[in-house]
């Protein structure tokens, strides 16, 4: 993909819902393989234990654009 064709699919996005770009996006993509987050870091954060949250390890999706 060019990138004027990028740049069309961003145009394309921000014209839609946030619902129709949810779509689109599983469409494209695909649902999440895992938890972004960890649960254990999660319930510490709720807790006031954490101030921000845990981001699991090796969860990334940015080679496909996410």
């Amino acid at each position: 993909m060019d990138y004027e064709e990028k740049y069309q699919d961003y145009v394309k996005l921000l014209r839609m819902t946030y619902a129709e770009a949810v779509e689109y996006l599983l469409s494209k993509y695909g649902p999440a393989k895992e938890n972004y987050f960890k649960e254990e870091g999660y319930e510490k954060f709720l807790a006031g234990i954490n101030k921000t949250l845990t981001k699991a390890k090796g969860v990334s999706r940015i080679k496909e654009g996410l």
